[in-house]
């Protein structure tokens, strides 16, 4: 049992990680867009952040970040939600800003600094796999099939903002 665990665990890891740096590439992308003045690479760099990061946030809301909230405590819970929730406004404003016509400087340094406020919760994040590994095997098993569920069910990022309940957080 102990090894099938840990095969369970490793799986997911790697998937986690791979999630990440995916959502790490795709916003770097998209500061790179910003950079070239293409708002119709932004516009399909968004399409793909929408596609993979909704279900990423959404096994992480309800099944990750409770399991962990007996380990780091509901401060620092409420503050990786909020993160998602400024994630939320990150993508609306970056949406704004690439139909601007044209792409304006002030537009780029908006865009890449408002991205550097966003890729530490994306890197930082992909550290909580070493709090993962000392939960109980039920509550990893249980992350690991809620990942797997929204991976499944594709519920995007804009879907998933509609249904959790929280606030978007502006941001400009």
């Amino acid at each position: 049992m102990a090894i099938q665990v840990q095969s369970e665990l490793e799986r997911f890891v790697e998937g986690f990680r791979n999630e990440h740096r995916a959502a790490r590439d795709i916003f770097l992308g998209i500061a790179k867009a910003l950079g070239e003045r293409d708002g119709a690479r932004i516009g399909e760099l968004m399409n793909q952040a929408n596609a993979g990061i909704g279900p990423h946030m959404r096994y992480e809301e309800e099944e990750m970040y409770p399991a962990l909230a007996g380990l780091f405590g509901a401060e620092y819970i409420e503050r990786m939600l909020e993160d998602h929730d400024r994630a939320f406004g990150v993508a609306a404003r970056l949406m704004e800003l690439a139909s601007h016509q044209p792409i304006t400087d002030q537009d780029v340094e908006e865009g890449n600094r408002i991205i550097q406020g966003l890729l530490p919760h994306v890197t930082d994040c992909d550290g909580l796999v070493l709090a993962i590994e000392v939960l109980a095997p039920e509550n990893q098993r249980a992350i690991f099939a809620a990942r797997d569920r929204a991976i499944v069910e594709e519920v995007s990022m804009m879907e998933w903002g509609e249904r959790r309940g929280r606030q978007p957080i502006p941001v400009a």
